[in-house]
């Protein structure tokens, strides 16, 4: 992780590319799980909300910097893990 700034990004950027997979589906896709797709695609959203309300906290501002790499990188893997939970839902249900 090469600083906060960055980190916002690839959540910005993976979410995005997660929600429109989803609306790539909808529109065009043969899968018939729309309300699956939908719940996707709420629970990216609040990913995404929930991870950056994490990365702009206050809280690690006051402590060294072996903690804060620590706490954004504790970020990061939950964020990752997470975003590839969404991914496998989505490749079960889209065929």
């Amino acid at each position: 992780m090469g600083s906060i700034k960055h980190l916002k990004k690839k959540v910005n950027s993976l979410c995005d590319n997660v929600q429109n997979e989803c609306y790539v589906e909808l529109l065009f896709g043969t899968s018939n799980e729309v309300e699956l797709i939908w719940s996707i695609m709420s629970r990216c959203d609040k990913l995404h909300h929930e991870i950056l309300k994490k990365i702009n906290s206050k809280e690690p501002k006051g402590l060294p910097a072996k903690d804060r790499r620590a706490y954004y990188k504790a970020i990061s893997d939950d964020f990752y893990s997470r975003t590839l939970g969404l991914i496998n839902d989505m490749n079960t249900i889209i065929p």
